[in-house]
């Protein structure tokens, strides 16, 4: 029995002669690492633009352009984490703004010497029925909310598989859990750990060929239902956060595209491990549907303002 976990997969590609083109448009950018993509980029971000992980737009900017022009993996263990606060405080300050979503961009520290991510916040633009979504969504960096500028804010990253992410075990660490699929874009613990190992086996300076991925604020949502969930059944291990996996997808974990590169999310709990707290992945099943809807670039890369020039 495995648990459910959130997994960020690709996007639904059109069929017929949409389907063709961009294929070869994918084809095209792992042969030349071609960097021309559909994006909408401002003229120049707003100076006063912060992320949802706290990083200045200037800084968050440079991070993606790392990314953008060496898209190698530069670590095969790479996971981040963010508190349980941050997840409430977004879902329900993006909700007050209007916003519809996150969009989580791969990049590299500014050092441009570690992997990591940029998280921004989106709003509904319009119809797109190319789009698996059917919709738009454009990111936008103007907070109010001094959440943002608190420690609250910030990611912690890791790439040596620190004891609780536990996704990086050789062995599935969810034996006893199994919530059922009830979305597409559900998938068992077996298979998300598959994809963990898949990235963490793979070649050392792996390219990653997938810029970010969009996601409905409705995912917030049922992952604080969980959380809720695990610290009322547990008192004693209280939820306390989320990490995010980087991960390649099998053909187990993603069907129609088991080569791309994706996100994938456990909720964490409060435990002692050798005496030290640490922030432990769990699977108990909380909630009974997660629906993510990740939107892939390349694939649609509308609303896509990273780099900017």
């Amino acid at each position: 029995m495995k648990k459910l976990i959130t997994v960020f997969i690709v996007a639904a590609i059109a069929i017929g002669a949409l389907l063709t083109v961009l294929i070869l448009k994918v084809n095209d950018f792992r042969k030349s690492n071609d960097k021309s993509t559909s994006k909408i980029r401002y003229p120049s971000l707003p100076a006063d633009g912060i992320t949802l992980n706290g990083e200045k737009i200037a800084d968050a900017n440079v991070m993606v352009t790392n990314f953008y022009n060496d898209n190698r993996s530069s670590h095969n263990l790479t996971s981040v984490w963010l508190k349980d606060t941050w997840v409430k405080n977004v879902r329900d300050i993006v909700k007050s703004e209007g916003g519809d979503g996150i969009r989580i961009y791969f990049a590299k520290r500014k050092d441009n010497k570690y992997n990591s991510v940029v998280i921004v916040s989106t709003y509904f633009t319009g119809v797109d029925n190319n789009a698996e979504t059917h919709a738009d969504h454009q990111d936008y960096f103007i907070h109010s909310d001094p959440f943002f500028k608190s420690k609250d804010a910030l990611l912690k990253e890791d790439w040596s598989g620190e004891p609780g992410t536990t996704l990086f075990d050789e062995n599935p660490p969810c034996i006893g859990e199994d919530c059922g699929v009830f979305s597409s874009n559900d998938i068992k613990c077996t298979d998300a750990s598959a994809a963990v190992l898949r990235f963490k086996h793979a070649q050392p300076k792996q390219p990653i060929y997938t810029y970010c991925e969009w996601f409905p604020l409705t995912m917030l949502d049922l992952i604080l239902e969980d959380l809720t969930g695990q610290t009322t059944a547990n008192p004693k291990e209280p939820s306390n956060g989320i990490r995010i996996y980087f991960a390649r997808h099998t053909n187990t974990s993603s069907h129609n595209h088991p080569n791309r590169y994706a996100f994938i999310i456990t909720t964490t709990k409060a435990k002692k491990i050798d005496g030290i707290p640490r922030n432990v992945d769990y699977y108990k099943c909380y909630h009974h549907v997660v629906d993510d809807n990740g939107e892939q670039c390349l694939n649609n890369c509308s609303g896509v303002t990273l780099p900017a020039p």
